[in-house]
């Protein structure tokens, strides 16, 4: 059952012409012989290469079938794929995912669709031919064979769908080219050094019972011997009454580090991470 339907036939144009009156009396000389002319169309090229035997409307419709055939499954291949790339996330996180979880992420389904449809009339150009065709008689005698076995607009339509969806793939793939270096959910402080801010009782627990802390994972991307890190301390109004600090030593390129910023300032409400310096 095909999925897409197909445009509207377009009506045939009729072409009707009057008779000229010119409205005179006079007789005109008329001579015996009336000279027509007439207009030899020239052959298509991929005709020309037929064996005398072959009809070319026969040979067109001989491999119906087999376009359909190729149609029906590059038809299906691309709804599903379509659906599954409906609204392609922006988010290069979400980008690199979802192409890391198909096999089909460099797939030119437009390309792969004409490809296949053009060795099916190769093949029976080839066999009906005196000569091996060229590549443009194998695709003039594609178009003709499309034209001939498949409703108007109908190969229009998959086309369509097939460079929208390998539009919205280059997309992702161009979006999961500009991942940053760090993990989802972390904050860029500069070009190697990044953080996020961890949940208390679930990723980090105050060093002191009596104290107030934050607790900062913190992801460095070429290591560093020594990393210092600075947390300004506000007030539920958001007035600067302090700051607190942390260090580890010793980071590994690429390794999280967890940083406790402790303080016993009283109405300690926020904390602002000011300063990152890894050396």
């Amino acid at each position: 059952m095909r999925m897409f339907v197909a445009t509207s036939a377009i009506g045939l144009l009729l072409l009707s012409c009057a008779s000229l009156d010119t409205g005179s009396t006079d007789t005109a000389p008329t001579s015996s012989t009336t000279e027509v002319e007439t207009t030899t169309l020239p052959i298509p090229i991929w005709q020309s290469i037929l064996k005398p035997e072959i009809m070319p409307e026969e040979l067109g419709s001989s491999i119906c079938e087999s376009l359909h055939g190729n149609f029906d499954d590059a038809l299906k291949v691309v709804v599903e794929h379509f659906t599954l790339t409906e609204e392609p996330s922006k988010d290069p996180y979400d980008s690199a995912e979802f192409l890391a979880s198909i096999s089909w992420e460099n797939n030119k389904h437009k390309d792969d669709f004409h490809y296949h449809q053009l060795l099916i009339a190769f093949a029976a150009l080839s066999g009906a031919s005196s000569i091996t065709p060229a590549s443009e008689q194998a695709e003039e005698f594609l178009l003709a064979a499309q034209a001939q076995c498949f409703d108007p607009g109908l190969i229009n339509q998959l086309v369509t769908y097939s460079s929208d969806l390998d539009f919205r793939l280059l997309t992702m793939r161009g979006n999961a080219k500009n991942l940053p270096w760090y993990p989802k959910g972390f904050v860029s402080y500069d070009s190697s050094t990044a953080y996020r801010f961890l949940d208390y009782g679930k990723d980090y627990r105050c060093t002191y019972s009596s104290s107030y802390c934050w607790g900062v994972e913190m992801l460095t991307k070429y290591g560093c011997s020594s990393l210092y890190a600075e947390m300004t301390i506000l007030d539920s109004s958001g007035r600067n009454i302090g700051f607190t600090n942390d260090t580890a030593s010793s980071i590994r390129p690429n390794e999280k580090v967890i940083l406790i910023f402790d303080s016993f300032e009283d109405g300690a409400d926020q904390g602002r991470l000011d300063l990152i310096s890894c050396y």
